[in-house]
């Protein structure tokens, strides 16, 4: 049985390790398009009445930040963005705080017309409606109210569903579909849509599915991690594909593919702007379901240097090995040179599992991996549990884990933690019933 679709991120909306952010080529989660969305002026993203806000006009660059660049005078605000689940359905709310708070009031927050995603940027938040096909703009005041300032509809160009955005510029942003890896170009300024990138050199005819991780900047491309399979007979690529594709051109995107460890989900850029891509056999999945397990190397980290598309021959990180583990489920970039994994305790049989999906949802320990030392250690205060979402949840640089509270009963009353990521450990950050979507520095 083919597993919910999973970012294994906070449940389709629905069950604790559906991902709404990812998808496959059989799935019908495609969002593309272009054009001016109910309510919204032809042509100029802009709902009558609101009003264009923006902060500033300039094209920062490829490594424009969140916030970046504005009014130092306007107060902090930091976005949190919750899905709350009941028997009626899911409701997506996003507030706006002077700092990350301890604990959110839904009822102080903006319900969106069916929202999923919430993403702040260069001032603003954008939540997307996988239902509709929209992407709305929320301008933040000096109150932290948040009012809409603008839309752009993907529904003329293919449909509704999920979508991985990466925001380059204040004028420049990718959201890659999930039917055919059409990569849509839009303004978040002018809320209007561009154009697009062709993704086709980068299929793989011999898998009829894949899956793809977030996006990253790096240098002049945007990178996605993807995953190509074929679930029903185990057959899990055992291979790092990433896609590349200009940051600044519509030039066809190109894939680069390495054999030395299995299929990853995971991407960072460090300092150096080196980019740094996971292979872990799908999840860890394949070391022990694939058709032939001997066929699937060991997990590994591998290395792209800044201004090359090639992974560098000479690194390589053999993660089995630095965390002790038979099985890596997935790694997040903490600080520096070091990746939080989630791993299998090598104790634990997995012959033992009543089927392979309960692999899904089987404890992983936490380790904190150095990557120049090649070692690891525990990751103090996140028990061995089941991981609840792979998504990055980032403030100011610093990493954040999420960890859930129960899945959700037929009242919806589950409760969702974040926390902080330290060089030795965790710290309690935000805790509160539903589901953490995403938190972001708005300035």
């Amino acid at each position: 049985m083919k597993p919910l679709r999973f970012e294994v991120c906070v449940a389709s909306l629905g069950l604790a390790l559906v991902a709404t952010a990812c998808g496959s080529s059989d799935d019908d989660n495609t969002m593309v398009g272009t054009g001016g969305a109910a309510g919204v002026e032809p042509g100029t993203g802009e709902v009558p009445g609101a009003g264009a806000q923006t902060n500033g006009d300039a094209d920062l660059g490829t490594d424009m930040k969140p916030g970046a660049g504005l009014d130092p005078v306007a107060p902090p605000a930091v976005m949190v963005a919750v899905a709350s689940r009941s028997p009626e359905g899911t409701n997506f709310y996003v507030g706006a705080y002077p700092e990350l708070p301890a604990e959110v009031d839904l009822s102080q927050m903006v319900e969106t017309p069916s929202g999923q995603n919430a993403t702040a940027f260069n001032g603003f938040v954008y939540v997307w409606s996988p239902d509709s096909g929209i992407y709305t703009r929320y301008a933040v005041a000096d109150d932290l109210q948040l009012s809409v300032a603008g839309q752009v509809s993907f529904m003329n160009l293919g449909g509704t569903g999920n979508v991985m955005t990466s925001f380059i510029s204040p004028t420049r942003a990718y959201s890659m579909t999930r039917d055919n890896l059409q990569i849509i170009v839009w303004n978040p300024q002018d809320m209007i849509v561009l154009g697009g990138i062709d993704t086709s050199a980068a299929l793989d005819p011999s898998y009829p599915e894949f899956d793809y991780g977030e996006p990253v900047v790096f240098g002049d491309y945007v990178a996605w991690p993807i995953l190509w399979y074929n679930y029903d007979d185990y057959d899990f690529k055992p291979s790092v594909d990433v896609i590349l594709a200009s940051a600044s051109t519509d030039a066809p995107a190109l894939a680069v593919s390495d054999a030395r460890c299995g299929g990853g989900w995971s991407l960072f850029v460090d300092e150096q702007g080196d980019l740094y891509a996971l292979g872990n056999a799908w999840f860890g999945f394949a070391h022990f379901f694939d058709r032939d397990p001997s066929r699937q190397p060991n997990d590994c980290l591998l290395r792209m240097p800044r201004g090359t598309t090639q992974f560098d021959p000479d690194f390589y990180l053999d993660l089995n090995a630095a965390a002790n583990t038979p099985a890596v489920y997935h790694t997040w970039h903490s600080t520096g040179r070091s990746v939080v994994a989630a791993v299998w305790d090598p104790a634990n049989d997995p012959s033992q599992l009543p089927t392979p999906d309960d692999y899904w949802s089987a404890p992983m320990q936490r380790k904190l991996v150095r990557i120049d030392q090649g070692s690891s250690e525990p990751l103090e205060g996140i028990p061995s549990s089941a991981v609840f979402s792979t998504l990055d949840y980032r403030l100011d640089g610093e990493l954040y884990m999420l960890m859930s509270e129960g899945s959700a009963g037929p009242a919806g009353d589950a409760r969702s933690t974040l926390y902080r990521v330290t060089d030795s450990g965790t710290e309690l950050a935000l805790s509160t019933p539903g589901d953490i979507w995403s938190i972001g520095r708005i300035r």
